[in-house]
């Protein structure tokens, strides 16, 4: 009895709950209980199953349920005023066992839930498809910015069933005998491929070319190269989704070579590492932003590598080395912005801060920058009406529309409608996508028009009707716009651009004034964060464009409680598909209307409630405290 009850005693010590690392490890456990519950019930996300029969709510609060517990593992490890100068003390006597230990365990479980996810069925996005499309275009030598994916499907079906009559109402695009034989080509090559079949008629907005930059294109390819061509439809997307996962694995280990630089607590990267909406978007969902989050973030520790080499803070640190190492930031920047468009925002902090430490030597990597960017973005810019208005590409119009007036000609059928070339999808995304915003939202409604009591107005009109209709009117004649929704949009993104140019304004002068990494790291943070908040489409997947730098936020509880909460995105399905045309209580609105005029609000309130308790009454400890060694402007 003795024997028995002395082992129990040595087992509760050896595990004691007062152990950072015991805790850790039971919340990590914990968590991949939930996201093994979540890839067994994603199998109830298969595209065959009716939208309103899957299981969403149940998988919304399995989610809610991890991000919980992630809130309790980001306490663990949240650094207090005192860390830096104690994990030095602690270095020095060669007591760093314990937090080595944790941030192997911290990567460990972070690898571990996303080994799991890779698996699930995508719960609600079918964004991959399109990847998946986009790479197999590309092996066969053919631009995914030249094809529709509309016009691969009629193609496709043409080679299998030729005899099969078509359909009474067709969009048909006007080509030249050229384009149709290499669509003709492209079609017999997607026709033997039974997984790709299922992949194209799976993807939607296939009227519009491929929105994804070129250097997006080059991991399609290379994700999709290695797929056999009688792989079935789950193995094309685990490929792609194993490879966007890779980039994600990479960034969580940029991440604490990040901290490393700055001299921050490397277990402070269990906040990418175990974040949920990033297991979510990227390990479940296969979002292709964790290719531009990687690029992005290796170019921010190639900044902090040239410009503030680890305990450098003298006014210079002019060497050949760090010199190449910032041409390889602006090389890299400039590869992130052809994979997507964002971390453009980052170039004005980033050039004021090279030539503020290098002089006028600093331009010449922002002269490497621009004209990188521009070989990367060329091949998807040219396909652009804006192009064609800066006279950068020659279109000849007038054949153009000598091919719809031959198509029309061989048609034969009023019902076949004629166009000349499919919308470059970029170009209509910037122009018109519009989700889960809610600055943008505010502003663009109360220009917009509404038809009185069309049952569509939203809640938070402050501008008269009247107003209004006069305002918007006046402006489609002047400015000769397509309609007044097309002027709302416009009015609003001119706006909201003016406010980030602001904003851009002051984060040009404290970078100016930064004194260490922190500073600019913070200000890489304030940037991709109020670009993101005062876009019109804020996917909850973009917001992970961010969440690398929350580490160097001042005020990062409420940027990870963001995280958390835009899970409700996902209510949108729920509304659309069982409240089609009921109306949600206690509003007038059905499903659609509800989720874009009510969540939205419900999703951010919390957030910046938070965000002005801790501007006014300072950072107090609601998940922890934390006082970094940078500068005390107020960033967010």
């Amino acid at each position: 009895m003795d024997l028995t009850s002395a082992h129990d005693t040595l087992m509760l010590d050896r595990f004691n709950l007062k152990s950072t690392s015991n805790r850790l490890f039971l919340l990590g456990l914990a968590s991949t209980v939930l996201y093994g519950v979540v890839t067994w019930l994603s199998k109830d996300f298969r595209l065959s199953v009716e939208p309103a029969e899957r299981p969403l709510l149940t998988a919304l609060l399995l989610f809610g349920a991890a991000f919980l517990i992630y809130l309790l593992a980001c306490c663990e490890v949240w650094p207090s005023r005192n860390d830096d100068q104690a994990e030095a003390k602690n270095e020095s006597v060669g007591k760093q066992n314990s937090a080595s230990h944790q941030l192997w365990m911290i990567v460990g479980f972070g690898i571990l839930f996303r080994a799991i996810m890779v698996f699930s069925i995508p719960i609600q996005e079918i964004d991959l498809y399109r990847y998946i499309l986009d790479g197999a275009v590309g092996n066969a030598n053919v631009s995914p910015f030249e094809f529709a994916p509309m016009e691969l499907v009629q193609a496709v079906d043409a080679v299998k069933n030729p005899r099969i009559q078509k359909p009474a109402q067709q969009i048909v695009f006007a080509r030249s005998s050229e384009e149709k034989e290499t669509l003709d080509r492209l079609a017999h090559q997607l026709a033997g491929q039974p997984g790709l079949e299922a992949c194209l008629d799976t993807i939607h907005y296939g009227e519009y070319t491929s929105p994804y930059p070129p250097i997006s294109q080059v991991v399609f390819r290379v994700a999709t190269a290695v797929v056999p061509e009688d792989a079935s439809e789950r193995t094309w997307v685990f490929a792609m989704k194993a490879t966007l996962v890779l980039f994600d694995l990479l960034t969580g280990f940029l991440v604490i070579g990040l901290l490393w630089q700055c001299g921050l607590s490397d277990r402070i990267s269990l906040w990418y590492w175990w974040c949920p909406l990033a297991i979510k978007e990227i390990a479940n969902s296969g979002h292709l932003d964790s290719v531009v989050i990687f690029l992005t973030v290796a170019f921010a520790w190639l900044a902090v590598a040239s410009i503030w080499p680890r305990g450098d803070n003298s006014s210079s640190s002019d060497t050949p080395k760090t010199f190449m190492l910032s041409i390889a930031s602006a090389v890299v920047l400039a590869m992130a912005v052809g994979a997507k468009v964002y971390p453009l925002v980052l170039a004005p902090v980033w050039a004021i801060c090279l030539i503020r430490k290098k002089g006028f030597i600093g331009l010449v990597p922002v002269l490497v920058f621009v004209a990188a960017t521009a070989v990367c973005s060329w091949p998807i810019l040219q396909k652009t009406s804006l192009a064609e208005k800066l006279d950068l590409v020659n279109v000849d119009h007038r054949a153009d529309d000598a091919l719809v007036e031959q198509h029309h000609h061989d048609a034969m059928n009023p019902n076949v409608k004629i166009l000349r070339r499919p919308k470059a999808g970029i170009e209509m995304f910037s122009r018109y996508w519009e989700m889960n915003d809610l600055i943008f939202m505010v502003i663009v409604e109360n220009v917009r028009p509404y038809q009185p009591n069309d049952g569509t107005k939203p809640w938070f009109l402050f501008t008269s009707g009247d107003w209004r209709a006069e305002f918007a009117t006046s402006m489609v004649e002047r400015y000769g716009l397509d309609g007044t929704n097309e002027f709302a949009f416009a009015f609003t993104r001119f706006v909201t651009l003016l406010i980030f140019i602001g904003l851009t304004f002051a984060f040009c002068v404290l970078a100016w004034r930064a004194k260490s990494a922190d500073d600019m790291l913070r200000l890489f943070f304030a940037s991709v964060a109020w670009f993101w908040l005062l876009s019109p489409t804020l996917n909850p997947w973009y917001w992970l464009w961010a969440m690398p730098f929350v580490v160097f936020s001042k005020r990062p509880a409420a940027w990870l409680l963001l995280s958390g909460m835009l899970l409700m995105y996902y209510l949108r399905f729920y509304f659309q598909n069982h409240f089609p045309d009921e109306v949600v209580w206690p509003t007038e609105y059905r499903g659609q209307l509800f989720f874009d005029f009510v969540v939205p609000w419900i999703e951010f309130f919390p957030v910046f409630a938070l965000l002005l308790y801790q501007s006014f009454f300072g950072s107090t400890r609601i998940f922890g405290s934390r006082q970094s060694p940078a500068t005390n402007e107020s960033l967010g």
